[in-house]
C-alpha cells in the first residue's frame, strides 16, 4: 500500500519567497503550476527518484494534527520507480531529507504527516521541541 508523505510548514513569508529559499536549500528548480488551485510549484529530483509539489492547503485541524497553523504543504512523490518497496524507501528518504534540511535552518515550524492522518515528526524552532512518532 502506498503512503503519501507531506510536510506542513509554518512560515510567514510569501509562498514565492519561501519557494526561492527552498530552491537554494535543496538545489532544485521550481516549475510554476498554473492549473491547480493549491499547488503552486513542482520540482524534480530525478537523480534521486523523487519530486516535490509545494503549495497551500485547506485542511482543518483534526485532533493533534493542527494543520491550520501550517499554511504551506510539500508533498513528496516518487518518479519512475516501479518496485513498491523501493518506492516507499525513496519517498521516505525524500521526505526526511527535506524535513531535516528545513529543520536545520531553525526558522520554520514543521510537521511531517503520513496519509494526512498520522503525525510522523514535528519540529518547533521556538522551543526546539521535536516529536518523532
Amino acid at each position: 500500500m502506498s503512503r503519501d508523505l507531506s510536510i506542513f510548514i509554518q512560515a510567514q513569508t510569501p509562498l514565492d519567497v519561501f519557494a526561492e529559499e527552498l530552491s537554494t536549500l535543496l538545489g532544485i528548480t521550481w516549475q510554476p503550476v498554473q492549473d491547480n488551485s493549491h499547488i503552486a510549484f513542482r520540482a524534480l529530483r530525478s537523480d534521486q527518484g523523487w519530486a516535490l509539489a509545494l503549495g497551500t492547503h485547506t485542511l482543518q485541524n483534526d485532533g493533534d494534527l493542527v494543520f491550520e497553523v501550517y499554511p504551506y504543504q510539500i508533498d513528496i512523490h516518487t518518479i519512475n520507480v516501479h518496485d513498491a518497496t523501493l518506492r516507499e524507501s525513496i519517498r521516505e528518504l525524500g521526505a526526511r531529507t527535506v524535513f531535516d534540511q528545513l529543520k536545520a535552518l531553525g526558522k520554520y515550524g514543521l510537521m511531517l504527516v503520513e496519509n494526512v492522518q498520522i503525525k510522523r515528526d514535528v519540529y518547533n524552532p521556538e522551543t526546539e521541541a521535536h516529536f518523532h512518532g
